[in-house]
């Protein structure tokens, strides 16, 4: 049946190829040019399907794809059980003492990793950047413009750095990062 599956999946490719390149996928025979099949904006979308349809047959086709999504799915769901019965992330002292503070201004991100390497992932939940911003806010070290945060002249002495690119994006000193990492108890309690 499997077999079955991936023969129509290419064939029908081959159909939608054909049609998107302006020829009779039957006949061979090229596609009057006033036919609505030879509109670029349908030959894009012919183009995209047959995309799709490889896509299709490279992962084994309809019927395999479905059981690969449901076992994602399944593996989701397990981790997020799995990280629900996790106790809250909590750093000891020696685990404070292990983590890696950058000489140079890190994002968020790399600073909660560095955070995050120094425990089990295993026994508890990671810590989450977000609420480093979270506590930044509420204590006047950051402050909302508009859709982007940036750091207010507190913020800014502790060393945290709005550096724009694309996006304003917010960097924390080496100073900064210990701060946070001193804070990180009255953080996590929010």
């Amino acid at each position: 049946m499997l077999d079955t599956n991936i023969k129509i999946l290419e064939r029908a490719k081959m159909y939608i190829e054909q049609l998107s390149q302006g020829v009779d996928p039957i006949t061979g025979d090229k596609l009057p040019d006033e036919t609505v099949l030879n509109n670029e904006r349908i030959n894009r979308c012919l183009s995209y399907v047959a995309e799709v349809l490889e896509l299709l047959i490279s992962h084994g086709g309809i019927e395999a794809l479905a059981n690969k999504s449901r076992e994602q799915e399944m593996l989701q769901n397990a981790a997020a059980q799995s990280k629900a019965v996790l106790p809250p992330f909590e750093l000891s002292p020696a685990q404070r003492q292990s983590v890696y503070i950058a000489d140079k201004p890190l994002d968020v991100s790399t600073f909660t990793r560095n955070i995050n390497n120094a425990i089990d992932t295993g026994s508890m939940q990671k810590l989450k950047g977000t609420v480093f911003a979270v506590w930044l806010l509420k204590k006047g070290f950051l402050e909302r413009d508009g859709n982007t945060k940036k750091p207010t002249p507190i913020g800014s002495s502790i060393g945290i750095i709005a550096q724009v690119k694309q996006t304003n994006q917010l960097m924390y000193s080496r100073e900064a990062q210990q701060f946070l990492l001193d804070n990180i108890d009255e953080i996590i309690a929010m």
